[in-house]
């Protein structure tokens, strides 16, 4: 009958112990498991971010134009080795994700006109990507506002574009923890708003 009794009082304590812990913590986190442990995510809940870059006809485009979707907005350069071999990946998680959920956006980051020409070559021709639109920002102004430090860096954006997360390193996208965490945000919309204020 003892015996009984102090199991039922450890199960109950054990009961007692998790839920403290789930309330403790009560944000849901995504695990960052294979390239994804490189991934820096949020700490703080950070404000809606505005900002904007063009097309290929110079019209502007701002993240704001994305609102309602989670982004993953990948800066690049034509001289970035890394960048370059990415970038199928990307076209690949386009494809698969729903457009409707999910925006791709891949920033070319290189200046000049030479610069630019060649990294639209390399999207549109020698790739031959068909789900990516050619974007760029020729004055940096979109790094710079990020604070990126390296090339490729890809940033999470949830759907009312608030900052989810950073990785600062090239990633096979539409490979299987990649694309979990990706979805983890869509099934997740209210993570940044569960973090503390800065």
């Amino acid at each position: 009958m003892k015996t009984i009794i102090n199991f039922i009082f450890i199960f109950l304590l054990l009961i007692k112990i998790t839920t403290a812990s789930s309330i403790a913590n009560p944000i849901a986190q995504p695990t960052l498991n294979g390239q994804m442990k490189k991934f820096q995510l949020a700490k703080n809940k950070t404000s809606i971010v505005e900002f904007s870059w063009v097309d290929s006809s110079e019209n502007q485009i701002k993240l704001s134009d994305f609102r309602g979707k989670v982004v993953l907005l990948n800066l690049w350069a034509s001289w970035c080795a890394p960048c370059i071999r990415e970038l199928p990946s990307l076209d690949r998680l386009a494809k698969d994700l729903d457009p409707k959920q999910f925006a791709i956006i891949v920033l070319s980051v290189d200046r000049g006109k030479n610069s630019i020409k060649k990294a639209d070559f390399i999207l549109n021709k020698k790739l031959a990507l068909k789900n990516l639109k050619f974007y760029k920002d020729p004055k940096k102004l979109v790094g710079k506002l990020l604070g990126i430090r390296a090339l490729p860096t890809t940033f999470l954006f949830d759907a009312a574009g608030r900052s989810i997360g950073k990785i600062e390193a090239a990633v096979e996208w539409d490979e299987k923890d990649p694309t979990k965490l990706i979805k983890f945000f869509r099934a997740t919309p209210n993570f940044i708003d569960k973090l503390p204020e800065r």
